[in-house]
């Protein structure tokens, strides 16, 4: 009895023990994995982490190198263009500001000055029609010269000495001169130079493209390039001085005397401004989608519709120009 109590418990004893070196193997071979694991997932976070410190070297690099050319720039600027940034200052102070001052700085010229053309009936007959108002040609009888009247559809005041103001700050060789306003009576006009030759001609990109014209009126291929380069710099002075014409087009660029003139500005604007009501626009656009859909409008979605786009092209334009200025202010 007792030999076979002493081999029961002989058989368990090895069965335990057994037991343990199963559990123990096991232990140990989770363990390995365990280790090979954590070896692969460092080496997957040293991986990533050489990415972006390579990644973010580059940029750093790309940087440095920026600020390097910006700080060259900064010092090649010439003191003209100091002055500049007075003027563009002057240009951001705002509305309230340029009304105060423009009735004291834009001239004011009287009815009675302007008197009519009788050359191809052109009292009656407007010579152009623009955004804003329809053009004559007129008598200045103060200087006795021929001018041009734009007489304006607005009949706000603060408006019209606005525009006024601003052409005075747009002064150049390619932009028609403004000789003054004509507030006296209404509709309100802007009496600016006239372009054209001593037969009262003067023809647009339009008509030079589209319709048959006089051959002492058409252009070589280098009178051409003049013409455009006329054009490129107005829009640049225009730029410089912070305003946007907004009504680029053929049938706003005079061509007389183998030279280009820019004209119809769109009651100008500013570069502040006009980003306002861009981003204005664009939030009307998505409140809309909202109110129709139930759904916010996402930056994919702006990029499909044709208006959208356009607005959002407009609004990165003036943000690269903010910026060049900015840049050139430091």
């Amino acid at each position: 009895m007792e030999e076979a109590n002493n081999e029961i418990s002989q058989l368990q004893k090895q069965r335990r023990m057994r037991n343990c070196r199963k559990k123990r193997r096991r232990q140990e071979r989770a363990l390995a994995n365990r280790m090979v694991n954590e070896e692969v997932l460092a080496q997957k976070i040293s991986g990533a982490v050489k990415e972006q410190k390579a990644l973010a070297e580059k940029y750093y690099t790309k940087w440095k190198n920026i600020s390097k050319e910006a700080n060259e720039l900064r010092r090649k600027i010439p003191a003209q263009s100091r002055k500049r940034k007075v003027l563009m200052d002057t240009a951001a102070t705002g509305n309230a500001s340029l009304t105060k001052m423009s009735t004291a700085s834009v001239k004011q010229i009287r009815p009675c000055e302007l008197l009519p053309l009788e050359v191809n009936n052109s009292a009656t007959i407007p010579v152009g029609s623009g955004t804003y108002g329809d053009c004559f040609l007129k008598t200045f009888k103060r200087f006795g010269i021929t001018v041009v009247e734009k007489k304006l559809t607005t009949s706000d005041l603060k408006a019209v000495m606005n525009e006024a103001q601003y052409m005075n700050t747009l002064t150049h060789a390619s932009i028609p001169y403004l000789l003054g306003v004509q507030i006296e009576e209404k509709p309100f006009s802007l009496v600016m130079q006239f372009v054209g030759d001593e037969n009262l001609e003067s023809v647009t990109i339009h008509k030079l493209l589209h319709q048959t014209i006089p051959k002492h009126l058409l252009l070589s291929a280098n009178e051409w390039i003049s013409v455009l380069l006329d054009i490129a710099e107005a829009l640049f002075h225009v730029h410089i001085k912070g305003f946007l014409h907004c009504d680029v087009k053929s049938n706003n660029v005079l061509v007389t005397e183998k030279k280009g003139f820019l004209i119809d500005f769109v009651m100008e604007t500013k570069l502040l401004h006009e980003q306002t009501n861009i981003k204005q626009q664009l939030k009307n656009i998505e409140r809309q989608h909202v109110h129709k859909n139930g759904t916010l409008l996402t930056t994919k979605s702006l990029l499909k519709d044709p208006t959208s786009k356009l607005l959002m092209d407009k609004l990165k334009y003036c943000k690269a120009l903010t910026y060049q200025w900015k840049v050139e202010r430091k």
